[in-house]
């Protein structure tokens, strides 16, 4: 990866051992060496500590201080070395627990910005039952914990973290003769003058972290780049984490680059080809992933043709996705089904609480939808949020691809679920309406599903698209200015209508599969500054309206129980002034 600017140092490292078991040790181990980082306007510099050590017995506050010997009520001792800098406990108990103190100092001649992290490096059975307390919050099943990062003046001090790790008086007896070790780490780095981190930080490398997982444990949390895509690996070899919980417990941005300075690609988690899907339950917790990239072209197995699926997962079963945003995601690829949470979902699957935003999702004949490329099974989507500055398109124009703002398409045996729900993305069928564009008006296209599988036949004729498999219930769908699709026709193409707006891939009046327009004297088509042959149309406007597409010579469904609509483009907005 290329580092620019972004030059991080761990300064601080303590390693605990716990041991619950009579007779046993509680250890201690703290390094106190400092890192200096050279920086172009001066050196970052900052040490850290613990302080304010204490053990106690929940039923007698007393214990020790700082580096004071101390003795358990219930007959244990503790006593601190400050040559091995090891805190041992003997015979710590249920109700026992040890808290300490993180401080540090900004010693440079530069302000500095700083996050500290604690994590489990072993034990994470242990750590079940343990409760972690970090500046008044208490975390139970917590793996790692990661702060925000702060701004941290040259010599001032840090606002001190105040951690207590806890075995509960209830415990049982299943946690004697564990052990756990936690690592807690500061970072520091030099910011913008403004305290900002700025665009040109890179924190991630590529790399991946798969030293969390324990195969005995059904409980995760994942803090940094490294280990979530240590997921990936894990998913990947062929572990499903079917029956298991994972806990993102800070925000990502997955934006790395290679030796050469190119933008890498995030491999999706699972593949449908290969039958590695996720199986488990991933809690974002509230927090955002951000810049996920992947092509077809880049990823790490080559050329992706109808492979894994494209997404942040590749391919989920019977998994629930839940308390997540994906914000800045650019997937794009050929013959790839793509989602930008998943890009195939299969069994019985829930996405709750999800948001994405500033998105992009493309591909050439398959599937793009704004949370799952393809679906089947028994799917529920509660409380999702597919924003307006998201984009689902076709890749180069292409009219085959199934567009969905919430699903690319799904099976018709499908159950589906869409309640409390807003979708609001631009659906960018770049050249889907061609030649008689009554015959191909947006047939799989759709904002809450792109093809549903089904059609039935209207009162005059028509073969509509339709969707007896979903259920909308509180479902709100916003369409755009971008839903006044106008169309010119010229005879320089080879195909009569040419879109007058520009696509996610393509520019306005282009189309590198059918050829460039020109007009009546034989010029290209550049802007609206044009002329027609004889009898050519000139802005024909189409406009989009559709919930659900089907297929070829299929007209969209526009109307679903559940379903509100909001109309922002000019031509609704019109129509309802002077109905």
């Amino acid at each position: 990866m290329k580092k620019r600017n972004a030059i991080i140092s761990a300064v601080l490292t303590i390693v605990m051992c716990v041991s619950m078991i009579s007779g046993a040790t509680f250890a201690l181990f703290t390094s106190e060496d400092t890192v200096n980082i050279a920086v172009s306007s001066g050196t970052v510099k900052m040490t850290a500590s613990v302080a304010n050590m204490k053990t106690t017995s929940l039923d007698d506050e007393e214990g020790f201080e700082g580096r004071e010997d101390g003795t358990f009520t219930q007959g244990g001792s503790a006593s601190f070395d400050a040559e091995s800098a090891t805190l041992s406990v003997d015979r710590i108990l249920p109700g026992d627990k040890v808290s300490l103190q993180l401080v540090g100092t900004n010693e440079s001649n530069v302000n500095v910005l700083y996050r500290y992290k604690i994590a489990c490096v072993e034990g994470t059975e242990l750590m079940q039952g343990l409760v972690i307390t970090i500046n008044g919050e208490e975390y139970t099943s917590i793996h790692s914990y990661r702060s925000a990062w702060a701004t941290l003046e040259d010599g001032a001090d840090m606002e001190a973290v105040n951690v207590s790790i806890e075995l509960p008086e209830d415990a049982g007896n299943e946690y004697q003769g564990l052990t756990a070790k936690i690592a807690m780490t500061v970072e520091a780095i030099q910011g913008n003058a403004d305290g900002s981190l700025g665009e040109e930080i890179i924190f991630w490398d590529g790399t991946a972290d798969t030293s969390w997982y324990d195969e005995n444990a059904s409980e995760f949390s994942l803090v940094t780049e490294e280990e979530f895509a240590g997921l990936m690996e894990l998913v990947d070899a062929g572990e499903t984490f079917e029956g298991k919980n994972i806990t993102l417990e800070s925000d990502l941005d997955l934006k790395a680059y290679d030796e050469n300075g190119e933008l890498l690609c995030f491999d999706p988690i699972g593949s449908y080809r290969h039958d590695k899907a996720f199986k488990g339950t991933f809690d974002g917790n509230g927090k955002t992933v951000k810049n996920l990239n992947q092509n077809t072209w880049a990823l790490d197995n080559g050329y992706y043709y109808s492979d894994c699926g494209l997404g942040l997962f590749g391919a989920v079963q019977d998994a629930h996705i839940k308390n997540l945003t994906v914000d800045g995601a650019d997937i794009s690829g050929e013959s790839a089904i793509c989602g930008v949470i998943a890009g195939v979902s299969d069994g019985e699957c829930t996405f709750e609480n999800i948001t994405v935003k500033n998105a992009r999702c493309a591909d050439y004949q398959y599937y793009s939808g704004g949370i799952v490329g393809w679906a089947s099974g028994k799917q529920t989507f509660i409380n999702c949020n597919v924003d307006s500055s998201v984009s689902v398109a076709a890749q180069w124009g292409d009219f085959d691809n199934s567009i969905g703002g919430v699903i690319g398409g799904c099976g018709g045996s499908a159950e589906i679920l869409i309640k409390d729900t807003t979708v609001a993305c631009r659906i960018d069928a770049y050249n889907d309406v061609t030649s008689s564009y009554q015959w191909y008006a947006y047939r799989r296209c759709g904002m809450l599903i792109g093809n549903t599988g089904k059609t039935t036949t209207s009162e005059s004729g028509g073969t509509i698209a339709y969707a007896p498999q979903l259920t909308c219930e509180n479902v709100t769908v916003i369409y755009g200015e971008w839903a006044d699709y106008t169309y010119c026709e010229f005879a320089g193409t080879s195909w009569p209508y040419v879109r007058v707006q520009a696509g996610v891939s393509n520019s306005a009046y282009s189309n590198p599969r059918y050829g460039v327009a020109t007009d009546a004297e034989g010029n290209k088509v550049v802007d609206d500054n044009h002329v027609h042959n004889e009898g050519e149309a000139h802005n024909e406007l189409i406009v989009f309206d559709q919930l659900f597409g089907g297929g070829q010579g299929v007209y969209g469904g526009t109307e679903h129980d559940g379903v509100n609509f909001v109309y922002n483009n000019p031509s609704k907005q019109l129509e309802s002034i002077n109905p």
